[in-house]
């Protein structure tokens, strides 16, 4: 995030919402009271670097998602979150290696960076 500042970041409810459901949890290591979390999560998405992004794509609604593409229902929050990125011009940053992006109309290489690796997956 430091090295990527300048860009700007966003989130929206779901993304807000796996963070305190994450970093509440008591397997997280180091957890926190799900009000701490998300009082410290308001102060970052206050900030200018921030944009707030509706969940406003709709999954069934358009041509957006290739559902046919997607063989497991553990993906389909990361495939919606994807959608998202491509719908605003943005990139959907994560840890997860195996987010089926050729499940998403449009996506590039660009807009999907997996952390930890030294390539981007492909679109």
């Amino acid at each position: 995030l430091r090295k990527h500042i300048a860009a700007g970041w966003a989130s929206c409810p779901l993304t807000q919402l796996g963070c305190i459901r994450v970093m509440a949890n008591a397997r997280y290591p180091n957890p926190r009271p799900a009000a701490q979390i998300a009082h410290r999560l308001m102060a970052a998405t206050r900030t200018e670097q921030h944009e707030f992004w509706n969940a406003d794509v709709d999954p069934l609604g358009g041509n957006q998602l290739d559902w046919s593409r997607i063989l497991s229902t553990k993906h389909t929050t990361d495939v919606y979150l994807l959608t998202l990125a491509v719908a605003r011009g943005g990139r959907l940053v994560t840890f997860d290696q195996h987010i089926p992006a050729h499940a998403v109309v449009g996506a590039r290489d660009a807009h999907l960076i997996v952390l930890g690796r030294e390539t981007q997956q492909s679109a």
